[in-house]
């Protein structure tokens, strides 16, 4: 998975390579390890640090509210 910000807006795309296309379809989620898991929150912090220096200053200021709980039940639990 890539994650691509463009710097003349902060907007950003998310691209998956075809094996991850073939998991997601087949599995219809990630499983992920504690050790995968780390290594995917520290990269995905670095990200978090750099897209927030790309965001024009009005998107900067934006705060959300929330628990950070999903709203979506996963269909196999």
């Amino acid at each position: 998975m890539r994650i691509i910000q463009y710097k003349k807006d902060g907007s950003a795309k998310i691209e998956f390579s075809k094996l991850e296309i073939k998991i997601i379809n087949e599995k219809k989620c990630f499983d992920l390890p504690a050790e995968s898991l780390k290594h995917f929150v520290n990269n995905l912090m670095a990200i978090v640090v750099n897209f927030q220096e790309n965001f024009p200053e009005d998107v900067k200021n934006i705060q959300s509210f929330g628990e950070g709980k999903d709203s979506i039940e996963p269909e196999n639990k």
